[in-house]
């Protein structure tokens, strides 16, 4: 899939990259899974850099990171970039404990995180120049440019946004749903993205929410006009199944989903709902908070007032 051209939005959407990160990731992931033994290794397109870059990406650093519950990471960074290689390690160490007080004992999780020039991480990928960050094949990859080295903050959000995906699938053993699990990372990232409440504002305006069966997994089969709306959606969701049922009920999902219970039975079982009416009454929510708009509100703080209201 191409890069997006978002209906309405324009630029605003092409710099809220946060927003995008998550199409480029299923637009890998295809990538990745259909070119099959085919496909160049990291290592392959590091070595294909000109021979400065080659220089550079030579002297790595490999530093673990030991987290509780026995999870182990590594972080595998250039030499000359060994200050935001700490501002990763403190960002995993953060976010894993984060995770382990809102949802409770973790598995243990064997990952890496890789930081890549820009270059050599968008021709392994195949993904957009702008795209943030990466969780593929059970690795953490970092895209590093001029911005990103100074972009500390941005890169912490990053991290934090990838850890969580790589959680929830240990979690769920990878069945958590598309919707649920990109709206649980935005969720942990931190500050909500100014782009979300108007995207979502303006689908609601002339459309119903969309339905979860389409969020289900990877959005990239979604119109283009709707990819949006579909990660503004994912947050909100999430924000409200969490405000309704806690961390308990949302580990509770995740854990009956690793047991083998089928998406429809882990609403059930943790939500205590068929999962039609869940679906009715999380678009009732939607409807309700796309009508009762306050400036200045951020989409949280409405939506943890409204879903009282209706759950």
């Amino acid at each position: 899939m191409g890069l997006l051209v978002v209906n309405n939005l324009g630029a605003r959407f092409l710099r809220a990259r946060s927003i995008l990160r998550i199409t480029a990731k299923f637009c890998c992931l295809l990538l990745l899974c259909t070119q099959g033994h085919a496909s160049p290794t990291l290592a392959n397109f590091e070595h294909s850099e000109n021979s400065h870059t080659l220089s550079a990406l030579a002297r790595l650093t490999v530093s673990p990171v030991n987290l509780s519950g026995g999870s182990s990471l590594t972080v595998v960074s250039p030499e000359s970039w060994s200050a935001l290689s700490s501002v990763v390690e403190t960002a995993l160490q953060e976010t894993h404990h984060r995770l382990t007080n809102l949802l409770g004992t973790l598995p243990m999780i064997s990952t890496s995180v890789r930081l890549m020039t820009a270059a050599a991480f968008t021709r392994a990928t195949g993904a957009p120049e702008w795209t943030n960050a990466l969780y593929v094949r059970g690795q953490i990859l970092l895209p590093i440019g001029p911005e990103q080295l100074k972009d500390y903050a941005g890169v912490s959000r990053s991290v934090s946004h990838e850890y969580t995906h790589a959680v929830v699938n240990a979690l769920s053993n990878g069945k958590a749903a598309g919707w649920l699990d990109e709206g649980f990372a935005q969720w942990i990232e931190g500050e909500e993205n100014p782009i979300l409440k108007p995207a979502l504002y303006d689908w609601l305006t002339d459309n119903e929410p969309i339905e979860l069966s389409r969020l289900q997994g990877g959005f990239t089969k979604l119109p283009h006009d709707t990819v949006p709306a579909a990660y503004a959606q994912s947050l909100l969701s999430a924000t409200i199944v969490l405000n309704t049922y806690g961390f308990e009920g949302m580990r509770r999902y995740l854990d009956e989903l690793k047991s083998g219970a089928t998406q429809d039975e882990a609403i059930y079982l943790a939500f205590n709902s068929n999962p039609v009416e869940f679906e009715q009454r999380l678009a009732k929510t939607l409807r309700r908070w796309r009508t009762q708009q306050t400036s200045g509100q951020s989409t949280r703080a409405s939506l943890a007032k409204d879903a009282a209201n209706v759950w």
